[in-house]
Formats: C-alpha cells, structure tokens, sequence
C-alpha cells in the first residue's frame, strides 16, 4: 500500500507530467505551448509519444451534455505517467468539518490518481506524511 497526500507533486513527476504543467499555465493565458511539435522520448522499454497539448471541450472528451444552454467546460488532458506507483494507492486529505480538521483517507485506483492534477511541493515533506500516518495510526480519519 502507498501513502499519498493530495497534491504531492512527486510520486507523479515526470518529463512529460512537468511539461503538461507549463503547457497549462501557459493556455491559461492563451499562449501557445512551448512546443508544436509531439514530444518523444526514444531509448526506453515503452516510448511514448506526447501530442501538442491544448486545452479540450467536454464534447471532444464524451458524450455531449443534454443540457444545450450549458457551456462546454475546458478539460486539460493530462499525458500518461512514465512512472507507475506499484500497489494499492491511499490518498490522504485533510479537509475541514464543524471547524475541526479531520484526516480523509481514500483507497483509488490508479486510473483516478493518473487523472489528477497535482502541483504542491510542500505536502511532499516528512514533515506531512508523518502527521497524517500517525492520525492514522491513531485511528483518527474519516470521522
């Protein structure tokens, strides 16, 4: 089992994770990817190849929502992982209920975790994940 706190950036960190990151910022402000051209990276077991990245409408993504005055929302697509946590994955959260924080944690598969979008150093520190094992340790999560 692997311990991962929301918005640790490193268990998912990877050339192609890290340039999806600047490509977002910078269609946030509609400027163009850093390259037009597809990514590759060559002289490895699995080469993959990175599309110019954009960002996509719910449409392009799935079947169309029936309601037609709604907007289509903006997806970012984000590029499979070259690196693949081994085992079950548990996401741990803090979250705030009747102004206490509690610890949340959540068994997902690894098909959710590759769909999220994580930017945080700091809760990658000892420091965290120490905290919240021992919440855990204590059995105090999820309420």
């Amino acid at each position: 089992m692997v311990f991962v706190n929301e918005f640790d950036i490193v268990p998912r960190v990877d050339q192609a994770y890290i340039r999806s990151l600047v490509d977002l910022y910078r269609a946030s402000y509609d400027l163009e990817p850093l390259t037009t051209k597809a990514m590759t990276q060559e002289n490895t077991e699995t080469p993959y190849v990175l599309p110019p990245l954009r960002f996509q409408t719910d449409q392009e993504n799935g079947p169309a929502d029936r309601d037609s005055q709604r907007e289509p929302k903006k997806v970012w697509k984000l590029p499979v992982p070259e690196y693949h946590i081994a085992g079950e994955i548990v996401l741990l959260r803090k979250d705030r209920i009747s102004g206490a924080r509690i610890l949340r944690a959540y068994k997902i598969s690894h098909h959710q975790y590759e769909r999220l979008l994580y930017v945080g150093t700091q809760t990658h520190s000892r420091t965290y994940y120490h905290d919240r094992v021992e919440l855990l340790r204590q059995g105090r999560f999820n309420a």
